[in-house]
């Protein structure tokens, strides 16, 4: 065999076990990774839906709620009234609205207040949150304080 045909022969031989090594590595390091679960449209076990996130003030501003709380203040009121909901019953979905007409802002004190409709229990639950301290009072329809 000339010597130049045989430094092909090698090259390529090389190249093959390479690209079969490559492939066999992909393939068994995607066995090991475990299968991804929940994603996009499957909520975890006992969170809240909460719609109506936009519904404005009832001043003459008509703010939408959600320009007033950070995405850190939505998450702290969500899992905090989650906590209260599955206190009342454990669900894997809680379905609440914001009631449109009931977003208050006192800008004195910073405070925002709502009101959200609870489907599954047919109640209300009104919230507080001060949107410097983060501070956050929810109460029931007898205004009892539930967190």
């Amino acid at each position: 065999m000339i010597p130049r045909n045989r430094n092909i022969l090698i090259i390529a031989v090389i190249a093959v076990m390479v690209i079969i090594g490559l492939v066999i590595y992909l393939i068994s390091s995607n066995l090991n990774k475990p299968v991804e679960t929940g994603g996009s449209g499957v909520p975890e076990k006992g969170t809240l839906i909460l719609k109506n996130m936009d519904s404005p003030t009832n001043d003459k501003d008509k703010i939408a709620l959600g320009e007033f709380l950070t995405t850190d203040q939505q998450t702290k009121m969500r899992n905090e009234l989650q906590a209260v909901l599955a206190l009342k019953k454990p669900l894997n979905e809680y379905d609440g609205t914001v009631i449109d007409g009931t977003v208050s802002v006192n800008y004195d004190t910073n405070d925002v207040s709502f009101t959200v409709h609870i489907d599954e229990f047919n109640t209300d639950y009104k919230v507080v949150m001060n949107t410097v301290s983060s501070d956050l009072t929810i109460t029931d329809s007898a205004n009892k304080k539930v967190n």
